[in-house]
């Protein structure tokens, strides 16, 4: 069941590089990653937003209820990613969980036990020592005008800006064992090595056509 007033905002950008190939195109128990993406968020927040970056390769086949959104400003990295999709979403829901498509095994538990622990803080961000996971919180929709005083300042244009900038709520990864026990929702899949590794690790293959491509 969704959790009233939360969307979700899935950052689709980047040019790919380390992986050669969308990472979004990658599959994963006979679903694209994205799409399992969007299934996983969707058991818990409504709207879903896909953010991608201006003039890269955009997914198909998604959900009538999923708006697809171009960044609005190019070259700025996941930052603006985030901007633009709390900005579709302020009004309509008051928080929104902020995660990219490269988490394929995304635990729906872990998105709520984030949003218990909201509180009154502007965010919640997982931490693990000096990293700081701001791709998988949750942020106010409304903290995109804090994100409009980061480029306005010219300070570092980092996804940690802005948990900086807000009040946020640090969460250590050890804390959320307990809903995701070996932290599969922080498992971001970048290159072609690690894709196979996860393939392997979850006793999956890749549609040959896709390992072709793949090289």
């Amino acid at each position: 069941m969704s959790i009233d007033e939360l969307g979700a905002v899935i950052l689709c950008g980047g040019r790919s590089r380390r992986m050669g190939f969308p990472k979004h195109e990658l599959w994963f128990d006979g679903k694209t990653f994205l799409e399992s993406v969007v299934e996983r968020v969707s058991e818990v927040a409504y709207p879903v937003v896909v953010v991608v970056g201006c003039g890269e390769s955009l997914p198909t086949a998604l959900p009538d209820n999923v708006k697809l959104l171009c960044d609005e400003r190019p070259d700025l990295g996941p930052l603006e990613g985030i901007r633009t999709g709390l900005a579709s979403l302020e009004g309509r829901v008051s928080h929104a969980f902020v995660t990219s498509c490269d988490a394929p095994n995304l635990r729906p538990q872990l998105i709520r036990r984030l949003f218990d622990l909201m509180g009154q803080h502007d965010a919640v961000v997982p931490i693990d020592g000096d990293r700081i996971y701001g791709m998988t919180a949750i942020y106010r929709t409304s903290v995109c005008e804090k994100i409009e005083s980061i480029y306005a300042s010219g300070v570092s244009r980092r996804v940690s800006a802005l948990q900086a900038a807000v009040n946020a709520r640090s969460i250590p990864l050890d804390e959320l064992k307990e809903v995701d026990p070996s932290l599969e929702s922080f498992n971001n899949i970048n290159t072609v090595d690690a894709y196979f590794d996860f393939l392997k690790r979850h006793g999956a293959t890749c549609p040959s056509e896709l390992a072709a491509r793949l090289g």
